[in-house]
């Protein structure tokens, strides 16, 4: 039982990734999806506790980023000193 739910828990976050600049934001999902969000074109940011997600919106996207792939604090930082 163990076995069968930790395999999508392995995979999740294998193919989930963030990076980030001083401009932009490059977010992969966990579908190999890939975007770019320049961090001046953020309308706003919330951070969902139940699900560990903090979703940027911008006017034409909403991506989601899970906290536990980069520090969400620094990240929230600076979005709040840039935006």
């Amino acid at each position: 039982m163990t076995l069968g739910t930790g395999i999508p828990c392995l995979l999740w976050y294998l193919n989930h990734s963030v990076y980030y600049d001083k401009d932009k934001i490059y977010v992969q999902n966990v579908y190999g999806q890939e975007r770019t969000i320049f961090i001046k074109d953020i309308k706003s940011t919330s951070l969902n506790l139940m699900t560990g997600l903090l979703v940027v919106n911008t006017d034409n996207e909403t991506v989601k980023i899970h906290q536990h792939l980069v520090s969400v604090g620094d990240l929230t930082k600076k979005i709040k000193n840039v935006a």
